[in-house]
């Protein structure tokens, strides 16, 4: 998605379903890793906004825009709970 949904396509923020997030998150704990995937995957450095750094309006729209894009592309809804609500699956 970042590749497809670039800066450089228009798009000024795509926003994460809740597991990306959280791989975002891990990733990122390795900041010499993550800017070197990142640049060998989309040919820049993918900058994380913090929820309240960003405007309410913006951060609703950018929700929908991704959601919208992930129905058409793969009919998953991103607002399931992918990490907890998987059938069959217990820890």
């Amino acid at each position: 998605m970042a590749t497809k949904y670039s800066p450089s396509n228009g798009y000024s923020f795509v926003h994460p379903t809740y597991a990306i997030d959280i791989i975002w998150h891990s990733h990122m704990q390795e900041p010499l890793k993550y800017a070197s995937d990142c640049i060998h995957l989309v040919g820049y450095i993918i900058d994380h906004a913090p929820w309240p750094s960003v405007d309410t309006n913006k951060m609703k729209r950018s929700c929908d825009d991704t959601m919208n894009a992930l129905k058409t592309k793969s009919d998953n809804d991103m607002r399931a709970d992918h990490l907890y609500n998987t059938k069959g699956f217990r820890l």
